[in-house]
C-alpha cells in the first residue's frame, strides 16, 4: 500500500488521528455512499475511520477526508454504513441498554472529537457523565446545551440536581424552576424543587410544589409524607398527621408513616 496522504481542508485543524474506534475493524470493504454536509455524494471504499477522519482507497494508497465534513455514510443497499454517525449512535445506544455506560461515554467523546458542537451527542454524553460521576464534565455538556439554546427541560433539571450536590441552592433553585417552567407535568421536576426548598426551610414554598404534585399524581407516597414532615415542622400537627393518614391508605404497611403518626402523640 503506498503513502497515506490527507486531503487539504485547509479551513479545519485535525487531531488524534491515531485513535481508532472502538466499534470498527481494519479491514477493506464493499464501497460505501459517502454523503457531505455540502450537499455532495460521492462513492468510496472505506478502510478505516479514527476520531476525526475517514481513510479511504485512493490511487493504490489511502487518503483522509475529515470526519466533520460528512453528514452520514451508507452502504450501497442504503443501510447504515459502519463507519457512519448514524451507525456509531445506535451502538451508543445499545451500549446505554446494557448498561455499559463508561464505554458509551467514551464512544460519544470519540464522535465529539470530529463533531464538537454535534447537540444530541453532547445531550447524551452530558446524561452518561453524570450517571457515572464525572460530574465536572457532565456541568460542560449541559452549559455547552444551554449556552447555545439546545437545552430541553431535563437538561435543566438534571443540572439543578448536580447544583444541589454541590451546595449551590441558589442556582439549584433557578434551575428547576426553569425546568418546571419548560415543562409543568413532569411530577419529578416538582419533586426536586419540593425537597430542595423543604431542606432549605422554605416551608410555603414547598407546600406549594407538593400540592402540584398531588394534582398531577393525588397517590404520590412523596409528596404526601414530606408534606406530613413539613406540616410538623410548622407546628401544624393535624395537617401533618392528615398526610402521614393517607399514606397508610395507600400504603398500610408503610412503617415510616406509622412511626411519625406515633411520633404525633400528645401534640395538638
Amino acid at each position: 500500500m503506498g503513502k497515506r496522504k490527507r486531503a487539504a481542508i485547509p479551513s479545519l485543524i485535525l487531531f488524534n488521528a491515531h485513535l481508532i474506534i472502538f466499534f470498527l475493524a481494519y479491514f477493506p470493504c464493499l464501497a460505501e455512499n459517502i454523503y457531505y454536509k455540502d450537499g455532495r455524494m460521492v462513492e468510496a471504499e472505506i478502510i478505516n475511520r479514527t476520531a476525526d477522519t475517514i481513510w479511504i482507497e485512493y490511487a493504490g494508497g489511502s487518503i483522509g477526508i475529515d470526519a466533520e465534513t460528512i453528514s452520514r455514510i451508507t452502504n450501497n443497499d442504503g443501510s447504515l454504513s459502519k463507519y457512519g454517525v448514524d451507525y456509531l449512535v445506535d451502538q451508543i445506544h445499545e451500549l446505554i441498554k446494557e448498561k455499559k455506560y463508561i464505554e458509551a461515554e467514551k464512544s460519544c467523546s470519540f464522535l465529539l472529537a470530529s463533531s464538537p458542537r454535534d447537540v444530541n451527542i453532547r445531550y447524551l454524553r452530558g446524561m452518561l457523565n453524570q450517571k457515572i460521576g464525572n460530574t465536572l464534565k457532565a456541568i460542560e455538556d449541559y452549559n455547552f446545551l444551554i449556552n447555545s439554546d439546545n437545552a430541553d427541560d431535563a437538561i435543566f433539571n438534571n443540572l439543578g440536581t448536580i447544583e444541589v450536590w454541590l451546595n449551590k441552592y441558589d442556582d439549584a433553585t433557578d434551575l428547576f424552576y426553569e425546568a418546571i417552567k419548560r415543562n409543568a407535568q413532569r411530577v419529578e421536576f416538582h419533586n426536586n424543587l419540593s425537597e430542595l426548598l423543604m431542606g432549605l426551610e422554605k416551608y410555603d414554598q414547598a407546600i406549594e410544589e407538593y400540592d402540584k404534585v398531588l394534582k398531577l399524581e393525588p397517590d404520590n407516597l412523596v409528596a404526601l409524607f414530606n408534606l406530613g414532615v413539613i406540616y410538623k415542622n410548622k407546628g401544624q400537627y393535624s395537617l401533618a398527621g392528615k398526610q402521614w393518614q393517607r399514606v397508610l391508605a395507600i400504603k398500610p404497611d408503610d412503617a415510616d408513616a406509622r412511626k411519625a403518626l406515633l411520633s404525633l402523640r400528645g401534640k395538638r
